[in-house]
């Protein structure tokens, strides 16, 4: 008799089991796809709003920096070595650009590819996919025209401050300097 109640409160334990609910592991619409898109585009959403908000706040400190550097430089006079310094931070912001750029053409063949998986998988997706993909690679491209900007801002600058510059033409912005030199080359 003892082994019939104890297959009982098995039996019973297992059909107990089936009224509690679904698996823990298995969070229910897991297999919706829709759900999962939709949780994913808000995710997305998110996303490129704090990359959009970390770039502008990049830039505006990019511009106090030059301004910082500009007003320091007016207050006193570069040395040899101030000018080397500024070369070489020209170097490392343009080399970290050309990393960036790199970057950049991996991701966009990426990119791709996930796109085109993303349509065979899921064609009413594809398109809301691709347009984040595309916002955020414009980000990304526009975080490599910022790097340039800032190193076209140290470059005027280390020319404005140099005392030893034989200045040709005085501009009074990095795309002064810009336009000056394409008008030099037409």
């Amino acid at each position: 008799m003892d082994m019939d109640v104890s297959i009982d409160h098995a039996l019973l334990e297992a059909a107990a089991l089936q009224r509690i609910g679904d698996p823990p592991a298995i969070i229910r619409p897991f297999f919706d796809a829709d759900a999962g898109f939709a949780a994913m585009k808000e995710s997305n959403q998110k996303q490129i709003a704090s990359l959009r908000a970390s770039l502008d706040k990049y830039e505006r400190d990019g511009q106090m920096i030059l301004h910082s550097l500009d007003t320091a430089f007016s207050e006193h006079e570069l040395s040899g070595q101030h000018i080397s310094s500024l070369n070489r931070l020209v170097e490392i912001i343009e080399d970290r650009a050309d990393k960036y750029v790199a970057l950049y053409r991996k991701s966009q063949k990426e990119v791709s590819t996930l796109v085109k998986e993303c349509r065979r998988l899921s064609p009413a997706h594809a398109s809301d996919l691709k347009a984040d993909f595309d916002v955020v690679l414009g980000l990304y491209k526009r975080e490599i025209d910022v790097i340039l900007i800032y190193a076209d801002g140290v470059r005027f600058l280390r020319g404005k401050h140099d005392p030893t510059n034989k200045v040709i033409a005085k501009t009074n912005s990095p795309q002064d300097t810009v336009s000056f030199l394409e008008a030099l080359m037409d």
